[in-house]
Order: structure tokens, then C-alpha cells, then sequence
């Protein structure tokens, strides 16, 4: 009577928006989560019973760094994972039949729909990109674009799709239904957070995330030398950015907290911001595939600010925080994660969980 989530391991953006989902799924319903990103994130933000497995099903894209994709090594391990994925479809699908589960929910890795599928069951895709969607521009040999055939064939197995804002439109998936942003909305604690960092209530904080990479080559010094705002990060970064510890701070209520977050341009941060009505201010990526609707979706909401990457690692933040302080975008509809939830029951026949 179960829901099994597959939940891609590349970064914490799908997992953060996956959890989103399970935590608002009735708690009589069994929860399983196979996933290679970190179980500790998964018990840390899931306040309910859960069973998880650390398994692959998919490989994401392999950073060079911030700024750049290794393209032939993603190629390489996504079709090595394609083929590891395949070879495992039937003892998934045994799995699935005999732990009970009524609904898969992949986010966003495509072989689970056919282990789905194959056990007769619904496969519910979550998404507001897919690896086909990543890739497709990038393929050249053969063998590359098989890999998007077999991912292509995966996906017209699902039997619904929960697309989110800030997506592309996803060709080749069945039954495409629209949701609202799935992303916690934090709650405000400014004076807390002030308190907690010596500071008047009044002064300006920044939250910083650049991801695993981002600090790399930024000039430090010169962030040094910015006035009238507190930089603040959940990583340790050095001086003079201060470190938040997420034993005492979640990382929606930083978000709803600050004045302005700066931020590389990713789904789960960005929504985050969205959510909570907080100014950002980011940079361009667009050697990533989901940076163009990302940067459309910053634009339509009005409460965004681009830094160009010279002055990010230079350290000149200056100008564009002080713009940031200036808009007062509004709070989007974070609702998803409620509807997402009540259509995947639908799908898996289970109304009165």
C-alpha cells in the first residue's frame, strides 16, 4: 500500500523538492525512497516514518565545476548507468510487487517508469526538466543518441506527469498537468536571526549559497571589504562570510529571514526565494540547459538581480546587493508539493489514505 520515490542523487535541488511531496503524504501511507543522495538529508527533513536504499538510477551530468560540464565523461557515465539501470528493471519491478507499492514517483530518473510499468502499477514523473531535455543538445555519436532513444522509451511509460513553474515543456511525456512551485515557504525570523549574529535589527544579511563549487577563486578580500551587510552561509566558507549551522536553522526560515540571497541559479534555491517573496541576486550559467527558463521564470517574477560572473569572483557584490535591497517582489504560489501529493494518491487509487 506503499509509494516508492526515486529521487536523483545530482545535487540536493531534486531531493529537496521531493521531500516537499513525501512530507505531506498521509502518514498511514508506507514511504520508500531509494536514492544515492544523502539518507542524513532525507531524515533530517522528513518528519514521518521512512524506508531508504541507497540506489542509482540515474547520473546527472558531471560538473567541472560551477561553470562548466564534462560532456564526454556525462555521456559515458549516464549510458553506463542506462545500462547498470536496464539489466536491474526486472527484480525492480519483483520489488515493487511484493513490498505492495500502489505508485512510483521519479524525480527525475526515467528507468523506474518501466519497472512501474512492468509490476502494473502507476509511475508518476516529477519534474521541471528531464536528462533528455539536458542532453539532447549535446549529442553527437550514436551510441549518445541511443541513450536518449532508451530515455525517450522510458518515459512514455508514465502514467502522469507533475510538471512545476520554470520548466520546459517536456515532449514524450504522457498526461503533462501543471502544479504550482513545489518549495517550502519559510517562516520570518529576522530579529532571531539578527540577535543571533550581533547585529541591530535593522542591518542588512545576505544568505550565500554557490553550491559544492562556488567558492573556488572568489576573492574574498575584496568581499571583505563590503559595507553595511552580513554575509551568512550554511557551508563553511572563509571570512567574511559568517556560517549559519543547520542543527539551529532551516534553511526556508534563513531564506525568509534575510534581506537578499546570492545564489547560483537552481531550481530548489530559487524556488525557495520565490516562496518566501526574498530578492536574489545570481549569475548566468548558461552552459546548463535549465538556466534559459530558469532566468525566464527570475525575470517574470520581478524580484531577481544578475551579477555577472567577473564580479562574482572578484568579490564585487556591491552594487548589485544594494539593487536587490531595493525590490519587494511578491511571495509565488508554493502549493505544489499539496497538489502533486493528492494526484499521486489519485493515481495509486489510495483517496482515503
Amino acid at each position: 500500500m506503499g509509494v516508492c520515490f526515486y529521487v536523483s542523487g545530482h545535487g540536493l535541488g531534486h531531493a529537496a523538492r521531493a521531500v516537499r511531496i513525501m512530507e505531506v503524504l498521509p502518514a498511514s501511507v508506507p514511504l520508500w525512497i531509494k536514492s544515492v543522495a544523502p539518507e542524513s538529508f532525507f531524515r533530517r527533513e522528513l518528519h514521518r516514518p521512512f524506508e531508504y536504499r541507497p540506489e542509482a538510477f540515474d547520473f546527472g551530468a558531471a560538473q567541472q565545476s560551477n561553470f562548466a560540464v564534462d560532456w564526454p565523461k556525462t555521456f559515458r557515465e549516464a549510458r553506463a548507468m542506462q545500462t547498470s539501470a536496464m539489466r536491474r528493471l526486472a527484480a525492480e519491478s519483483r520489488f515493487l510487487e511484493q513490498e505492495g507499492i500502489r505508485a512510483v514517483v521519479c524525480d527525475i530518473a526515467p528507468p523506474p517508469l518501466q519497472a512501474a510499468a512492468m509490476a502494473g502499477i502507476p509511475g508518476v514523473a516529477v519534474a521541471n526538466f528531464t536528462w533528455m531535455d539536458v542532453f539532447r543538445r549535446h549529442a553527437s555519436a550514436p551510441e549518445e543518441h541511443r541513450l536518449l532513444r532508451d530515455y525517450a522509451a522510458a518515459h512514455a511509460t508514465a502514467t502522469l506527469t507533475l510538471r512545476t513553474p520554470m520548466s520546459f515543456v517536456m515532449r514524450g511525456l504522457p498526461r503533462v498537468t501543471d502544479i504550482p512551485l513545489i518549495a517550502p515557504r519559510g517562516r520570518p525570523q529576522r530579529a532571531r536571526l539578527r540577535r543571533s549574529l550581533g547585529l541591530a535589527r535593522s542591518d542588512k544579511v545576505a544568505l550565500v549559497y554557490l553550491g559544492i563549487w562556488g567558492h573556488q577563486d572568489l576573492d574574498f578580500d575584496r568581499l571583505s571589504a563590503l559595507r553595511g551587510v552580513t554575509l551568512v552561509s550554511f557551508l563553511p566558507l572563509p571570512p567574511p562570510i559568517r556560517t549559519l549551522s543547520p542543527d539551529e536553522w532551516l534553511f526556508a526560515d534563513a531564506v525568509a529571514s534575510v534581506d537578499a540571497v546570492v545564489a547560483k541559479p537552481g531550481y530548489g534555491t530559487m524556488a525557495a526565494c520565490m516562496a518566501c517573496g526574498t530578492p536574489v541576486v545570481y549569475y548566468p550559467r548558461a552552459e546548463f540547459a535549465e538556466y534559459a527558463v530558469l532566468r525566464r521564470g527570475l525575470e517574470d517574477w520581478g524580484g531577481a538581480v544578475q551579477m555577472t560572473r567577473r564580479d562574482l569572483m572578484a568579490g564585487r557584490w556591491g552594487a548589485a546587493l544594494d539593487e536587490a535591497f531595493l525590490l519587494h517582489p511578491p511571495r509565488v504560489d508554493a502549493s505544489g508539493a499539496r497538489k502533486a501529493a493528492r494526484l499521486i494518491l489519485q493515481e495509486a487509487g489510495l483517496h482515503g489514505a
